[in-house]
């Protein structure tokens, strides 16, 4: 196993999303997120409730509701709510093969836990979220970002705008059966670092449920998110990290 020594990683999330737009796909739901805690709790045995008890299932759809952790506030967790089950890795702890070996686990109880139909679309998405620390008042975003990644900030209108002290930038486009997405924004780490957010993402359009199906997804989205880093990233920028 291996990855860059030095990597700007935040987070890598692997999310499942599928229809909850019957009462009974709801009332079908109700059992899963106990089933999952009892199949996944010697992995994941430290548990969270994310919305209070009395707030309804039917206005979290698509929205976490129960979080599990290896440990309190650690990393990996995994995320349950109404049609929709996520994966999270922090940098500290990943690594391409253990995120898969993790993913697959999940995805497998998943299966055991929740029975879908052939109707049952499932809609897959990957997100790597980076952080590149920038002082916005000691050096121009856009002289940093020109620089070290393979696109160019130009601005004309006014020659006083040296210095942004926020940017936003998002581009999005359809390869076969996903889409690609990639967002870059001023923002602060966790330590209150201020500097540059990007993340990339694939999503499948649709998927039909199924176990292989979906690790093979997983696996495709991988290898690309990791090119289009490469290709984002310029190359004397990338071996900055190794």
């Amino acid at each position: 196993m291996s990855k860059l020594p030095q990597a700007p990683l935040v987070e890598v999330v692997f999310e499942l999303k599928w229809d909850i737009n019957t009462q009974d796909k709801m009332e079908k739901f109700r059992f899963l997120p106990g089933d999952l805690a009892t199949e996944l709790k010697q992995i994941f045995p430290w548990r969270e409730s994310l919305v209070p008890v009395e707030i309804p299932l039917e206005i979290m759809v698509h929205k976490p509701v129960f979080r599990h952790r290896v440990a309190a506030g650690g990393y990996p967790l995994f995320q349950v709510g109404p049609g929709i089950v996520s994966l999270n890795f922090s940098n500290d702890v990943y690594f391409w093969e253990v995120f898969e070996q993790k993913a697959s686990v999940v995805i497998e109880k998943l299966f055991s836990c929740y029975q879908f139909t052939d109707d049952d679309v499932l809609t897959p998405a990957l997100t790597y979220i980076d952080f590149f620390g920038l002082d916005f008042n000691s050096r121009s975003a856009f002289e940093y970002i020109n620089e070290n990644f393979s696109f160019r900030f130009i601005q004309l209108f006014d020659s006083q705008i040296t210095h942004p002290s926020e940017i936003n930038l998002g581009f999005s486009w359809r390869e076969r059966d996903n889409n690609i997405s990639g967002m870059i924004h001023s923002g602060f780490n966790a330590e209150g670092q201020s500097g540059i957010i990007m993340q990339t993402k694939c999503s499948a359009v649709s998927l039909k449920a199924g176990k292989r199906q979906l690790i093979e997804w997983l696996n495709q989205a991988h290898n690309r998110l990791s090119s289009l880093f490469k290709g984002i990233i310029q190359e004397h920028f990338y071996e900055s990290f190794k």
